[in-house]
């Protein structure tokens, strides 16, 4: 899903935690590998409902999360939360999750989340696609770079990513963002 231009967006309604625990959630069982937890953070925006669950817990297993997970994690909610559910196998609600920052947005009690989603998928597919695809890939590439504070442009043989170098001038050439241009160059000459 991580070479997927568009903006995926996602919704938490449940568990994401590979399956739903047994009675015992100590208790390791083959159904609880599946990788939903991996899945949710593949997301470009994620949503869920405060009673959503997310968890890591192959650790009762006697493995490691896959699929980037342990990667994936550690960059969104930060190392000492990372380590603690992927040592522990803690589940955490969704209401942990939105303030660790591990989902975008949080939908209010009795709120569909799947409605919200669509409205954010509306919101997003209302701009350019141009636009929408280079930012996805600038933020993405963003997150790989280990020197974030030198934006300068790059040269072929000091360019790091291509999505810095290309993306940019790829959305000013859009036809959107020539009218966006416009619009705001005539409001600031009011």
């Amino acid at each position: 899903m991580s070479g997927v231009r568009k903006p995926i967006i996602g919704a938490v309604a449940g568990f994401a935690v590979s399956a739903p625990p047994t009675d015992d959630h100590q208790t390791p069982c083959l159904q609880q590998l599946g990788g939903g937890c991996e899945l949710a953070m593949l997301c470009d925006i994620l949503l869920c409902t405060p009673e959503a669950k997310f968890a890591q817990p192959e650790i009762t297993l006697g493995i490691i999360p896959g699929a980037g997970g342990t990667q994936r994690l550690t960059t969104l909610i930060g190392k000492a939360r990372a380590m603690d559910m992927v040592l522990t196998g803690r589940r955490i609600t969704g209401v942990e999750a939105a303030q660790w920052g591990l989902v975008s947005r949080l939908t209010k009690e009795g709120e569909s989340v799947v409605e919200e989603a669509i409205k954010v998928a509306d919101a997003v597919a209302g701009f350019s696609v141009i636009a929408s695809q280079a930012g996805k890939e600038a933020v993405n590439g963003g997150e790989s770079e280990s020197d974030v504070t030198d934006l300068s442009p790059r040269t072929p043989s000091r360019t790091r990513s291509s999505s810095r170098a290309t993306t940019f001038p790829a959305a000013l050439r859009d036809a959107g963002s020539e009218r966006g241009c416009a619009c705001l160059f005539e409001k600031s000459a009011e």
